[in-house]
């Protein structure tokens, strides 16, 4: 009996231990079949997004922002008089597009048109006449209200790698998305571009590459981006007849080819916490010079020198009066010119000319000033600097609201530098000028997903950002040699659609605040301007400004 129960042991564990290696045998087949079909899968998923990228008709992926606005604007003058219009309606649409065909290389496009409401006309600007606008000028091309044709705002292509296992880099050249960038993309709603707003908001031809450093120092988010690029071209015509068959040469006698070149050095970035700074070197400047725009627009009509003496022949008590009179070192025959918030404007003689023009004579006067319509000059190098720091969220759990709660202080540089005697901001000196800026952007408590912001800022006489391409309809506020203050309320509607409230205020302290870099841009106090008021001329710049806005905007 006991020789039978070994018996049955020994089948029993034997069967056991065959049965056991059959499992493990077939489980064994199984686990390389699985790994063979997870390796054709991934080929097949490889293939089949190849085949798309090459073949299919949506490889370039497009997305939508569509604004409606309403803006209430109001001038008010150095004299007290008003320029208003309390009902501007404009349409903005942005098409961005991209694609990426492989995981280093990616292409980003944007298209876009601006226009007024039941506007196609393109106002007759010009790049260089003063007088007529610059709404068609390369810096601000999908800023201003222009018609509604769709023009190129961003188009670049972007390579991305790594040196080595610890540096990340990119590479990027087109044109670049220069506009909106940090700090004023808050208000906007929307993600930052590059550079830092404060002093560069224009829109650039150039390249950019930048190095992720975070690794190599141990410091959270280091990292340094290298930019330049041209902001105008310096070459004739095609078919101009100054110079016959020389279609794209350059022509140095009058500017040369605008460069600008910097750097982006962020120091920390730990994601809640931040520091930014960026310098940028900017050469060839452009403005006007005080003569061609006295011979443009010395009366409101313009005058050349010869026509201008016969005049003074028989008002001599006037010219006297005029001529004689120095003011803060400008006289009757050399005033510079008067910028307003919005445009350029020469000073004029005063009303006793105007009254002596006959229709003749006014005739003779507008001939003399279209042959005599400035062009721009080269007037110098302007240096840029700024440093900024940025919170996303303050204190660690203090709060929820203090934890969504968004705070940024900037403060900025500027630095001209004329050359070959020109007279810069109205100066062959070195000018220096600073601007600070804060702005504050929390939940609002009254609605789900609403946010409220606020922003100060303040320059200095001698401040110049190149911020033409700010998104208002009232000059940029980040070049005010003054004070701005702005709020904001923006609320989402649904996924796609968003309204947007925006009220702001521009007092300015000097003049010039929008002008280019010649005289034009040439600061003066409000006292200086009464002066010259006082002497009979016509110098009636903005003092104040303000824009109510609301809007809808659609973005998928």
């Amino acid at each position: 009996m006991k020789k039978i129960i070994t018996l049955s042991a020994f089948a029993a564990l034997t069967t056991s231990s065959l049965l056991g290696a059959d499992v493990e045998a077939k489980l064994s087949e199984m686990e390389s079949k699985i790994s063979k079909l997870e390796a054709q899968l991934t080929e097949a998923k490889k293939t089949l997004t190849e085949v798309k990228m090459h073949d299919g008709n949506d490889n370039i992926k497009w997305d939508v922002d569509f604004r409606t606005s309403f803006d209430n604007i109001t001038y008010t003058h150095a004299s007290g008089k008003e320029s208003k219009n309390p009902d501007l309606l404009m349409n903005r649409l942005q098409l961005g597009m991209g694609f990426a065909p492989d995981d280093n290389t990616l292409f980003k496009g944007k298209l876009s048109y601006n226009k007024t409401y039941g506007d196609t006309a393109n106002h007759s600007q010009s790049n260089s006449a003063m007088g007529v606008g610059f709404a068609n000028f390369d810096w601000v091309t999908n800023e201003n209200a222009t018609d509604n044709t769709l023009k190129v705002k961003e188009a670049y292509w972007l390579y991305k790698d790594t040196i080595g296992t610890d540096v990340p880099y990119t590479i990027s050249i087109g044109r670049r998305p220069s506009t909106d960038g940090l700090g004023i993309n808050l208000r906007e709603g929307m993600k930052e571009n590059s550079p830092l707003a404060h002093t560069v908001n224009v829109e650039f031809d150039g390249l950019s590459s930048k190095f992720d450093l975070d690794k190599v120092t141990g410091v959270k988010g280091m990292s340094w981006k290298l930019c330049t690029g041209r902001g105008m071209t310096n070459a004739t015509p095609r078919f101009n007849m100054d110079i016959p068959g020389a279609d794209y040469a350059a022509d140095n006698t009058k500017t040369k080819d605008i460069n600008m070149y910097g750097f982006i050095f962020v120091p920390y970035d730990n994601g809640q916490y931040s520091v930014s700074t960026n310098w940028a070197r900017a050469e060839h400047m452009i403005g006007f010079t005080n003569t061609e725009m006295n011979n443009y627009g010395l009366t409101g009509y313009g005058v050349d020198s010869a026509t201008y003496n016969q005049w003074a022949a028989s008002n001599s008590t006037t010219v006297a009066q005029l001529d004689g009179t120095v003011i803060d070192g400008y006289d009757g025959n050399g005033l510079d010119g008067m910028t307003s918030m919005n445009g350029f404007g020469a000073y004029t003689m005063g009303q006793q000319y105007k009254n002596d023009m006959t229709s003749q004579t006014a005739n003779m006067m507008m001939s003399a000033k279209m042959a005599n319509a400035p062009v721009f000059r080269d007037f110098g190098n302007l240096d840029l600097f700024t440093a900024m720091f940025k919170a996303e969220g303050v204190g660690e759990g203090i709060s929820d609201y203090l934890d969504d709660t968004k705070l940024f202080v900037s403060w900025a540089q500027s630095k001209t530098n004329p050359t070959n005697g020109m007279k810069m901001l109205g100066s062959t000196d070195s000018q220096t000028g600073s601007s600070t800026w804060i702005g504050l952007n929390v939940p609002c408590v009254l609605t789900k997903d609403g946010r409220i912001g606020i922003e100060w800022n303040k320059g200095s006489k001698n401040w110049r950002s190149v911020t033409y391409g700010e998104d208002t309809m009232t000059g940029s506020k980040i070049a005010a040699r003054g004070t701005a203050i702005e709020a904001y309320y923006n609320k989402p509607i649904n996924k796609a659609l968003s309204f947007n409230l925006r009220y702001t205020k521009i007092k300015y302290d000097y003049t010039g605040s929008n002008g280019f870099f010649g005289s034009e841009g040439q600061p003066m106090s409000w006292d200086d301007v009464a002066l010259y008021t006082m002497g009979g001329m016509d110098a009636d710049p903005v003092k104040e400004a303000t824009d109510l806005r609301a809007s809808i905007s659609y973005r998928f």
